[in-house]
């Protein structure tokens, strides 16, 4: 990590709660004592083990990110990514090509969808390499007869995806009907509603 005074190395922890075998991003945490600056989250996310507290990782990126402009979160991620075997949370993406260019070049895709009568609603991921598990972005849900006004639901925890999301916004302001191609609006259009 590359705090303002040089880089840092922090060890990285896996956490596993209960027995789970998925390891995503969720599950990286970092011992606190060994964090150059303070770190805000939920007592809840906190984890006390043999006398010694661990935080997300995912709550210290979003504290470096929110202080001090940096390089992209994504290449940060791709770093991590490439060290970290992280493994997404998504059963059955949707078929790839279903943003523009200009989402899929940075590495966002439609990850899932769903439609509830005229309701739609999306899932954008984003993929750090080729073949890599998808992280969660963002939410969107737009009315098939007005996709124009659909609306973005951000995450309301500070972490990685809401980092990726405001640099999603960054790149493709707008409402997330604009960033679904021709491919991705032929999916939506197959899904059957939600009974």
């Amino acid at each position: 990590m590359v705090i303002a005074g040089g880089a840092v190395q922090i060890p990285l922890f896996r956490h596993r709660p209960g027995q789970t075998t998925r390891f995503g991003i969720e599950s990286v945490v970092l011992r606190s004592s060994d964090l150059p600056c303070d770190v805000t989250c939920a007592a809840s996310h906190v984890i006390e083990v043999a006398g010694t507290s661990f935080v997300p990782l995912e709550g210290v990126l979003a504290a470096v990110y929110r202080s001090e402009g940096r390089r992209p979160i994504r290449d940060l991620l791709r770093d991590l990514v490439s060290m970290v075997p992280l493994q997404a949370s998504f059963q059955n993406p949707a078929p790839a090509g279903g943003l523009i260019p200009a989402a899929e070049e940075k590495g966002y895709r439609l990850a899932k969808a769903a439609r509830d009568g005229e309701d739609i609603l999306i899932e954008l991921g984003w993929q750090p390499a080729e073949n890599a598990s998808l992280l969660h972005v963002v939410n969107g849900a737009m009315h098939s007869r007005s996709p124009e006004k659909g609306v973005w639901i951000e995450s309301p925890i500070p972490g990685v995806s809401a980092l990726l999301a405001a640099e999603l916004h960054r790149l493709l302001p707008g409402p997330p009907s604009g960033i679904l191609s021709d491919c991705g609006w032929q999916y939506l259009n197959s899904l059957p509603s939600i009974p």
